[in-house]
């Protein structure tokens, strides 16, 4: 009989996007899913859909179910809020729980044999466990992130919490030094009230409980760190990058691929962008995409504008309808016409679109886009780097400094944005001669090939992450698959 997991991710695009992922891998040897999405989340992919297609392949073994985080459905969950963590850590976790003892009771087939959560939801250990159920944690972040709060009573105890104004960040095992500005924003900021901070606090004991930790990296790009981890954790396990095969698969065949998933579960409508850039030269296009949920102020957006019209470089910019920063809680839809400077659009015609949303896989993976001016969050990190695409990093919060010292100090594949400091206005002219160096440093782009055929090398066959992902795999076909008869409030 097939074993059975339920997969429960952080209700947020970076989070649902590598699981959906890492389903359909699982799914791909036979391997039965039931995949947990908000009630909100499934409303918002139906509309991306236009309301036609339905998320459920009876055919492909993955079953798509919903729960409730309790917020009205106008409420804000891109916003860092205490409500909409509160929310997830009680109703969202009362609603799974209910879901899980669901499936239970019925005697689904194949019965359940394991939870894979996300480690932001560190409830779903608890679960697993009520239900005597194996758990496996799924790490979201880079695994230097990782290194980083496993040794964060040692940065408190070194003063840097905040971190001194001064001096570098040298002592934490497998990361090299790092400035202050390297380090989460949540650490950065000394808070430990701050929400995110309590979150990721929160879920490093299910680390050490898990049955396997896996994690959405490569072990060549995080060799020491990886080490580190493995050290204390012997079950973690890189199993990256959580990106269709078909992107690996050589030039052409992606040329009637219009959908990388046909389980997208994207919680905006993409634009058919292609066309356009395939109007444009090879390796010629800032791609511009601050992800899923950062939010960036008015007169940052205009700079932002300000410097891509006076880079005079062609560029594909994606604008959320909410990624200016509004009135907290609620979720305010801004015309991006209202807010770009005057003179823009006319000026930028001939050579740039705006999108609100983009399938960014395909943009990625084009051969005319030459690099990619991001927030650095990791899932957009993990696609930049397998496709061998340059980066510009503007971190907008969490651990995205973190990524950007990983992107520009490490691998040497990027850019940062020379601010004193991360809370400053980037001016115009700052991102217009960032934006040129982008796309003209070819020694960069050599090196971004040069990580792009080792990550190649890693998923493929007897690669570290193709051997990691067997191993998972083999786990999973090795676990129990009794039935079990539950009534109501049991007790486990």
């Amino acid at each position: 009989m097939a074993p059975h997991a339920v997969i429960i991710p952080y209700p947020v695009q970076g989070h649902i996007n590598p699981l959906i992922r890492l389903s359909e891998k699982l799914a791909s040897h036979g391997i039965i899913i039931t995949f947990v999405n908000t009630d909100f989340n499934h409303c918002k992919m139906m509309k991306a859909r236009n309301r036609h297609g339905i998320l459920q392949d009876p055919s492909f073994n993955i079953r798509f179910v919903q729960v409730t985080d309790g917020l009205p459905f106008d409420f804000k969950r891109t916003a860092v809020s205490v409500e909409f963590f509160n929310a997830l850590m009680t109703t969202m976790r009362a609603s799974a729980e209910d879901l899980l003892d669901k499936l239970l009771i019925q005697s689904c087939e194949p019965p359940v044999s394991c939870v894979i959560g996300s480690s932001f939801l560190p409830w779903t250990i608890d679960i697993a466990k009520k239900f005597e159920l194996p758990f496996v944690a799924f790490w979201s972040q880079a695994v230097s992130v990782q290194v980083i709060y496993r040794h964060l009573s040692m940065i408190i105890d070194n003063g840097d919490f905040p971190p001194k104004k001064q001096g570098m960040i040298d002592y934490i095992p497998g990361l090299p030094p790092m400035h202050p500005q390297d380090l989460p924003s949540d650490i950065q900021s000394g808070d430990p009230s701050n929400p995110v901070h309590q979150v990721i606090v929160q879920q490093l004991p299910a680390l050490e409980e898990a049955a396997w930790i896996i994690s959405n990296t490569v072990y060549e790009l995080e060799r020491q760190a990886s080490n580190v981890t493995k050290e204390k954790s012997p079950v973690f396990l890189s199993i990256g990058p959580l990106i269709p095969s078909i992107y690996f698969e050589g030039e052409g065949k992606l040329e009637d691929f219009s959908i990388a998933s046909p389980r997208s579960l994207s919680l905006w409508a993409e634009s058919n962008c292609l066309p356009w850039l395939d109007s444009r030269p090879e390796r010629s296009v800032c791609y511009v995409s601050f992800g899923s949920l950062a939010q960036i102020s008015r007169v940052q957006v205009q700079e932002i504008a300000r410097g891509l019209m006076e880079s005079e470089q062609a560029f594909l910019w994606v604008i959320r309808p909410d990624l200016v920063s509004s009135e907290a809680g609620k979720t305010t839809s801004i015309d991006y016409i209202d807010i770009l400077p005057g003179g823009f659009l006319e000026k930028t015609k001939d050579r740039g679109l705006l999108v609100p949303w983009s399938p960014q896989l395909l943009v990625l993976s084009h051969p005319s886009v030459g690099g990619f001016f991001t927030h650095g969050g990791w899932n957009s990190t993990v696609e930049s780097l397998s496709l061998g695409v340059p980066m510009l990093v503007f971190p907008q919060g969490i651990e995205q400094s973190t990524n950007r010292m990983l992107v520009v100090n490490q691998w040497k594949i990027g850019l940062r944005l020379d601010s004193c400091r991360d809370d400053a206005v980037i001016e115009g002219a700052e991102i217009a001669k960032c934006v040129k160096a982008l796309l003209k440093d070819e020694e960069m782009r050599k090196r971004s090939n040069q990580v792009r055929d080792t990550i190649m090398k890693a998923v493929g066959e007897g690669g570290s992450s193709w051997k990691n992902m067997n191993d998972f795999v083999d786990y999973l076909m090795s676990l129990p698959t009794k039935k079990m008869h539950l009534s109501r409030g049991s007790k486990r």
